[in-house]
């Protein structure tokens, strides 16, 4: 019976496709949002953590809290980290298990690419703390001291099958990096997920010893070190209270801090401080609120949608009223007059559940490949089993809530002792169809056409605000040319550092090697401005004595050829003031206006410090034309000043040429064997890494603008053809009286007006309320574009109210008035 039911339920739907296509719609791509939404919130919230007694796990930081009691830096010194960490691995006082980290990325020399890697250096107790097992070989051996761990290597396992085509024989297999060879011990786990604890998206590709990371004998004798490039995780005693651990080892570690730095001027007065942190807290830390907010819409989405499809049954109700009340009066029981309206509810609701869960599995994929900066996703699965599972019942929820909500509306309810209502239906075909119906009241047909314009106008502004926002950033005219320009950085294959003057004299041999290269046109040793570190310098102008904090960056004389910035007064650095680092500056065109609007910049002086005479005072020689990068609203003030930057290249190439990696490779090794390709990559791949973020908005906006728009549009259609569908007999009669197809028109616009007005108008209020709050998230694009964003939001809102009117029209207007009126009496 049942099957004989959805085979009839196919059929018409089939003769219904425009109906069934937009519930099937509807339904599910707001299925497919609410699965990923859910996977996200079980995997940032609720799934615990891979690792054997994980609740215990925590990352330990050191506060360097100053002489004012506030915290100043949060870092170890070397020599404060290891003797912490000897003393917890031997007495294990208050913790079962540690392990350090330091994170770095290293060149495999020995491979013939010279790829680039994240790299982890490691004590062999971090594995055992987070409970990591070998795929093959084994993992780091414990040692009494780490100092004497043996050069060996740990592979993981992506990297072992991507770089190693999955190599049975790599164990052995000796491994160069940074002039020293590590035998491969073993490869990790498949099934070991590395925390991240450094940031999101680092996967490691290979570990090695804590013993050779690449701290300096200086720095591993140093107790107030102020850089933080290492980790110290432990998995805490069961029995200790967070708060009672915490404070015994900020006693045990500040008394031997003190003693050891009480001979430094700097850190008199200062202490530290032991910082206990959850390895969920250290992963996964304010993801948790994007996993709340997110879940949240997709709920509301899921709402919306059901009102949306109600509003669509509606008229499909009216539809068939006569057919199921003649199916009721012939004898047919409650049951089998449900199952007749759960049969095409529970087909649609079939379709949209296998659509839903393929839109679910492309959105997985999307978030796994482009979300990994943004989120935590190194455990991230696709949608597994109970995502299915999910599936299956919410779609037989809905359809049963969808089947009782038609019964209802057919007058199909229950009496006492569970019958039909047989004298409605009877007073039904004896009046034939007309009037029996149960209606929705008008009042709430109107609010539904009011809530539906308001949610869509109100998404829809927001949506196009943001688009408008990264679009503008993504063409932005005002950003320098990054066309022909590459990012050359170098490293030393050597365990040791050579001294400065000779690590010079190879650079400088290289620059010239490299301006020498047929491709090339100009050679910078500076740091492609794209990925030069924002450091801001307190200056203080002599004259004024006003204080500027402008970006600082170190270039040399052929930098501003390089990057095309015009010299607009004064000159540019000498060869010479770049090699003897001379205290002058140049200064953008940003700053000069701020400090100088009156006057000239150059031959004005800066100091860091006013006191400190001519030790900190540099001179103005000249002012460029400023330098916006990707994604920036303004240029921002800067300072330059002349001084080799390390090993970093900025090459000019000339039009139509390139520079390949192997090529480059080949002129290193001309230069000195000890040199290696650290970072290569063009201004362009720069700068769309900076734009990574406004292309995601742009796409997330679209994306909401065309769901918000077609949950919209359907559910408008929905509640108009419901509302044709009442007034079929009223429209026929109308043009049997006289009345043309442009005054029914017009009746049905007067009729929509005003829940259309109030509800555009209420969506614009709501985001001028929060309209202080979407100039910071869109870099002021709303206070520029106001007015086009809203004509633009109600031009397309206007259009998509007139196809949702016209199209229920449409059909009744090409009948005409007698058809209308027999139509209404069959009860089709």
């Amino acid at each position: 019976m049942f099957v004989y039911q959805l085979k009839t339920a196919w059929k018409n739907l089939h003769r219904r496709r425009g109906f069934a296509l937009s519930i099937v719609l509807t339904m599910s791509i707001t299925l497919g949002i609410l699965l990923n939404a859910a996977g996200l919130f079980y995997y940032l919230v609720l799934q615990p953590l891979p690792y054997p007694e994980s609740e215990q796990l925590y990352k330990v930081e050191q506060l360097q809290i100053d002489k004012s009691g506030l915290p100043n830096v949060n870092a170890y010194g070397y020599a404060s980290l290891m003797h912490m960490y000897q003393q917890q691995q031997q007495d294990q006082a208050l913790f079962s298990s540690v392990g350090l980290a330091h994170y770095d990325d290293e060149v495999l020399v020995s491979h013939p690419d010279q790829p680039k890697l994240a790299t982890s250096y490691i004590t062999a107790d971090f594995f055992r703390t987070l409970g990591a097992g070998p795929h093959l070989g084994q993992l780091f051996q414990p040692v009494s001291n780490p100092d004497l761990a043996e050069p060996v290597a740990v592979l993981s396992y992506t990297v072992w099958q991507s770089l190693f085509s999955a190599d049975p024989d790599i164990i052995g297999k000796v491994l160069s990096i940074r002039g020293n060879s590590y035998k491969v011990a073993g490869v990790l786990s498949a099934d070991f997920t590395e925390p991240e604890l450094s940031q999101s998206g680092r996967e490691t590709a290979i570990w090695l010893p804590w013993h050779f990371n690449p701290a300096t004998e200086s720095i591993r004798s140093r107790w107030g070190d102020r850089a933080n490039p290492r980790i110290f995780i432990g998995k805490l005693k069961a029995d200790i209270p967070v708060q009672q651990a915490q404070q015994s080892l900020t006693d045990l570690v500040d008394r031997t801090w003190q003693q050891e730095v009480a001979a430094i001027p700097f850190y008199q007065g200062w202490r530290v401080e032991m910082k206990f942190s959850s390895l969920r807290q250290v992963i996964f830390g304010d993801s948790n609120l994007a996993a709340y907010l997110l879940l949240a819409g997709a709920l509301a989405l899921l709402l919306i949608a059901t009102a949306n499809i109600a509003n669509l049954l509606l008229a499909r109700v009216a539809e068939r009223n006569k057919e199921l009340a003649l199916c009721a009066a012939l004898g047919a029981r409650p049951a089998q007059v449900r199952l007749v309206l759960l049969s095409e509810i529970a087909v649609l609701m079939a379709l949209s559940a296998l659509a839903g869960w393929g839109i679910s599995l492309i959105g997985s994929w999307f978030i796994r490949h482009n979300l990994p900066d943004v989120l935590p996703l190194s455990g991230y699965d696709s949608i597994g089993y109970t995502a299915l599972l999910l599936v299956i019942v919410l779609m037989l929820a809905l359809a049963m809530l969808f089947a009782w909500c038609s019964t209802k509306l057919l007058s199909l309810g229950k009496l006492s002792g569970g019958q039909l209502n047989y004298r409605q239906l009877q007073s039904h075909l004896a009046s034939g169809g007309k009037g029996s119906t149960a209606q929705i009241p008008r009042s709430v047909r109107q609010a539904l056409v009011y809530s539906q314009v308001a949610v869509a106008g109100f998404l829809l502004l927001v949506n196009l605000t943001f688009l408008l926002s990264a679009v503008s950033s993504i063409r932005d005219q005002q950003v320098f040319t990054t066309a022909d320009l590459l990012n050359l950085d170098v490293r030393l294959n050597t365990p040791q550092p050579l001294v400065p003057e000779q690590y010079n004299a190879v650079l400088s041999q290289l620059m010239t090697e490299l301006q020498l290269l047929p491709q090339v046109d100009a050679v910078s040793r500076a740091m492609s401005p794209l990925v030069s570190a924002s450091n801001t310098w307190s200056l203080i102008d002599e004259r004024s004595q006003k204080t500027v904090l402008p970006q600082a960056q170190i270039v040399d004389e052929h930098f501003f050829q390089v990057t095309a910035q015009s010299l607009l007064e004064g000159h540019d650095f000498s060869k010479q003031q770049v090699q003897t680092a001379d205290k002058v500056l140049i200064i953008n065109d940003v700053l000069a206006r701020h400090l100088y609007p009156d006057g000239s910049a150059v031959g004005q002086r800066l100091s860091f410090d006013l006191s400190a005479g001519a030790d900190a005072s540099f001179v103005i020689i000249g002012v460029v034309q400023g330098l916006k990068k990707p994604g920036e609203a303004t240029v921002p003030p800067r300072v330059y000043r002349p001084m080799y930057s390390g090993s970093s290249f900025t090459i000019m190439l000339k039009p139509g040429q390139q520079l390949l990696k192997h090529q480059l490779m080949a002129t290193l090794q001309h230069v000195s064997d000890m040199l290696v390709i650290y970072q290569l990559d063009s201004l362009e791949q720069q700068k769309a890494r900076l734009l990574k973020s406004q292309y995601l908005t742009a796409g997330a906006a679209i994306v909401l603008t065309l769901l918000s728009l077609l949950l919209a549009a359907i559910g408008l259609y929905g509640v108009i053809h419901y509302n044709v569908q009442l007034r079929t007999s009223e429209i026929g009669i109308r043009l049997a009286l006289g009345a043309n197809k442009h005054y029914i028109v017009r009746l049905f616009l007067r009729d929509n007006a005003l829940p259309f007005l109030a509800g555009l108008l209420s969506s614009i209020l709501l985001v001028l309320a929060m309209r202080g709050y979407l100039h910071l998230q869109v870099q002021h694009t709303m206070e520029h574009y106001l007015l086009e964003l809203l004509l633009l939001s109600t031009g397309c809102l206007l259009g998509l109210s007139l196809c949702a009117l016209l199209l229920p029209l449409r059909k009744c207007l090409q009948q005409s008035a007698n058809q209308l009126i027999r139509s209404t009496q069959e009860g089709t």
